[in-house]
């Protein structure tokens, strides 16, 4: 379901059609995901994923959803995360959104999505600026993940 930007107002008697289609839709809108496949990247040799899912609604300007990758190859140099919707540029460097790190031992490392100047991708990034990469915040194998949510506004 698609957000519909609100009409203006008229002197007019209120319809069920108007009803649903101008407000109850729109509600709809703002609880059913629209599906997405997130692309794990790199600064430098590309990972691969064994399963990579999302989701998101995209409502007025506002874009809030979630990523899940499960790592096959861990690649190299730092890591990145597609978005669904392009971001706007004021966003930069600012944190948008949690990811989660989680290794085979049980371990759960959080870290924050920033803006890396593309309106397309995120970076994944720790204290003190440090991002997660092939060897951070542990070395990536297969099975491992990265899980997160975002909530930004739209270019």
């Amino acid at each position: 379901m698609v957000w519909t930007p609100p009409r203006t107002w008229l002197a007019e008697r209120l319809r069920a059609a108007v009803l649903n289609a101008e407000i109850r839709d729109n509600f709809k809108a703002l609880t059913e995901y629209t599906a997405y496949t997130p692309v794990l990247g790199s600064s430098g040799t590309a990972p691969t994923v064994s399963a990579a899912s999302g989701g998101y609604v995209f409502a007025g300007k506002r874009v809030t959803g979630y990523f899940e990758l499960t790592i096959l190859t861990a690649g190299t140099l730092n890591y990145t995360v597609s978005l669904p919707v392009a971001c706007a540029g004021h966003w930069f460097p600012k944190p948008f959104g949690i990811c989660t790190c989680i290794n085979g031992a049980g371990g759960f490392f959080q870290r924050q999505l920033i803006n890396t100047g593309s309106a397309t991708v995120a970076a994944m990034t720790g204290d003190a600026g440090t991002r997660v990469s092939a060897t951070s915040p542990f070395a990536f194998a297969s099975g491992h993940q990265i899980t997160g949510t975002f909530d930004y506004e739209a270019a």
